[in-house]
């Protein structure tokens, strides 16, 4: 079975968040949930990383500092993606109000 392409998984995701306001609410609490625990705090960590980096140079990579950087950045990318999912959920329940 081949792979769906980028528009049939858009197609579906589209249709999964136009089904009903509910599942919209639902699916956007979902979002604002994951983006909260995915950016919580994640400046200060990904600050306080750098900087041991910074000082330690290669023990503080090879004791980890690189992998925890990873993760952060990571954690960073999985955050913005809850906030387009959050988004869209958002400009699809105002289309539905207005209407």
């Amino acid at each position: 079975m081949p792979s769906p392409s980028a528009a049939q998984l858009r197609a579906a995701f589209k249709s999964i968040l136009t089904y009903h306001w509910l599942v919209t609410f639902i699916i956007m609490l979902g979002a604002l949930i994951g983006f909260g625990l995915t950016s919580y705090n994640i400046f200060f960590f990904l600050n306080a990383n750098l900087r041991f980096i910074a000082e330690n140079g290669g023990q503080a990579l090879a004791e980890g500092g690189f992998e925890q950087l990873f993760m952060l950045l990571l954690n960073g990318i999985w955050g913005a993606l809850f906030y387009i999912v959050f988004k869209a959920c958002e400009k699809i329940l105002v289309e539905k109000l207005v209407k």
